[in-house]
């Protein structure tokens, strides 16, 4: 049977390989598609067939670059998590697919920004874990940044959530010291919003405590924390995770005689979700 079946292959397209003619022609339908600006339209099969015939022909530079084209890499991704980690792998042996990627980044447009993309930035770096690095999430984030900061101004909602997935991506990777700057710029800015958000300034305030805490200054950790109560307190915003976050963080540096009592409270907040 699969000496017929070879026969088959090799009598219907000649000199071509098989692979390369199922490679060829998923590659047309995905081209009617490109244009359109719409990645999430382009059908699975596709999504499953271009990459798997690309690799059994042993077309690499191909299949490099559908893998390096970040709007095609997250429809990719989101489809079929496992087979995208497996290609990004496979082409890794014949590439430095990080600097690949990063390069194709600056180079083509990213479709659908802000729209697509800005949508949720912490979930694009982390997609790009799974198949690259933190060191590639850290660097898509700032270019995700400085194209932002370009077209929005300094201020921006989009801004500021570019700015917390940066530095909690690089605390994650115990760069303290050069996330705490971000953090405090977040904040900043959310002070200065009209009307502040007092869930998103505590919030802020909590991850520049932990920035705080990871270099060691607890006082300051302290006092992050004991804001964050009071801004919630203040704007009557009890009745939250968040809140019962900020009194878990805040007791950790009290007495037990006054930690007791904010931790039980936070313990029944969090039995409330």
């Amino acid at each position: 049977m699969d000496q017929k079946m070879n026969t088959f292959q090799e009598t219907t397209f000649g000199n071509k390989k098989y692979h390369e003619v199922l490679s060829e022609y998923f590659h047309a339908q995905y081209c009617i598609l490109e244009p359109i600006e719409d990645f999430q339209a382009i059908g699975a099969r596709i999504i499953n067939e271009l990459p798997w015939q690309l690799t059994h022909a042993k077309h690499y530079d191909r299949l490099k670059y559908y893998l390096t084209n970040f709007n095609l890499l997250y429809v990719i991704i989101t489809r079929n998590e496992k087979d995208a980690f497996f290609y990004w792998k496979q082409l890794s042996s014949h590439f430095n697919m990080e600097s690949e990627f990063l390069l194709a980044l600056k180079q083509r447009p990213l479709i659908g920004t802000p729209n697509i993309i800005s949508r949720d930035r912490y979930k694009a770096s982390a997609l790009l874990q799974t198949v690259g690095s933190h060191n590639t999430a850290i660097e898509f984030l700032r270019f995700i940044l400085e194209m932002d900061e370009m077209q929005f101004g300094g201020s921006d909602p989009f801004i500021v959530r570019d700015l917390s997935s940066l530095a909690l991506e690089l605390l994650r990777m115990d760069q303290p010291q050069e996330a705490g700057p971000l953090f405090e710029r977040v904040v900043n800015i959310l002070r200065s919003a009209i009307p502040a958000n007092p869930h998103d300034l505590a919030t802020a305030l909590l991850n520049l405590g932990l920035n705080h805490a990871c270099c060691g200054r607890k006082s300051q950790d302290q006092l992050c924390s004991n804001e964050a109560i009071q801004i919630l307190e203040s704007s009557g915003h009890t009745e939250s995770l968040t809140f019962a976050v900020c009194l878990e963080q805040s007791s950790t540096y009290d007495t037990d005689h006054n930690a007791v009592p904010k931790l039980r409270r936070a313990l029944a907040l969090v039995e409330r979700f």
